[in-house]
Parts: C-alpha cells; structure tokens; sequence
C-alpha cells in the first residue's frame, strides 16, 4: 500500500522489495519438489489473506515451509476458536505424535464419506463447546 500511496518508482519499489526480503529469514526450497508456497507479510491485509489461502493451500497439499499443518491448525484455532478445524494428513507419524491435540484427525487417502462424517462430528463437537455456560 505504501508503494501506492507514496507513488513510489520501479527503482524505490525493487529496493524496497529487496530489503523486505533480507529483513527475515531466507530458506533454500530448491530440494522441496512438490508445490510449496511461502507466508511472508509484514502485517495488515496481508495476514488476513493468508489465514484463508494457507489452510486452502495446505488441504490441496501444498507444502508450506517453516509450518505444519499442526501448527497452522493452532494458530487458527487462537484466532477464530469458533471455527471447528480437521487435519488431514498421508504421514502416520503426524497421527501418531499429534492425536491427543485436540483436532478432529483424518487419513489420507479418505472417502468422501469419511470426510463428511469427520467434518460434522468436528462441527458437533465446536457447538458443543460454544453452548456450555
């Protein structure tokens, strides 16, 4: 938005990029051969975008560095705890070491029919929790 309102140049504007991106933490993504798709934000609309096209992206496999799915479902859960949320993953051993966190779990590959069962009983379970005095 700066770059719009201050009606910066494509010099000030590639500067300012450029510092953005040397400002946090650069990682290699080279060896990573599936889709993958990167947070970066420095606040504002930014964030509240992410926070729809980051669980989008994950559910479509899309490998997001420097979080997993857990940790994505956290932060969801800290900022909309009405919202019920179901993991979903192909690895046994994110499961295994991630069934008593409080997420509705389900194994890749699933049915339809699963994934409907699933959500409801995640969706009774979160009005539940919202109707307790």
């Amino acid at each position: 938005m700066a770059i719009y309102f201050k009606q910066m140049s494509a010099q000030e504007t590639a500067l300012l990029a450029e510092e953005l991106r040397l400002s946090g933490d650069v990682i290699d993504l080279d060896r990573l051969t599936q889709p993958k798709i990167a947070k970066v934000s420095t606040g504002g609309v930014g964030d509240k975008t992410s926070m729809v096209l980051g669980p989008l992206g994950a559910a479509a496999g899309v490998i997001m560095p420097g979080m997993n799915g857990v940790e994505l479902a956290g932060i969801i859960r800290d900022r909309f705890p009405g919202l019920p949320v179901v993991l979903t993953s192909g690895y046994s051993n994110v499961l295994a070491e991630n069934a008593h966190s409080g997420f509705e779990l389900i194994q890749k590959p699933y049915s339809v029919e699963a994934l409907s069962r699933t959500l409801r009983k995640a969706i009774a379970e979160q009005r539940a929790i919202a109707t307790k005095p």
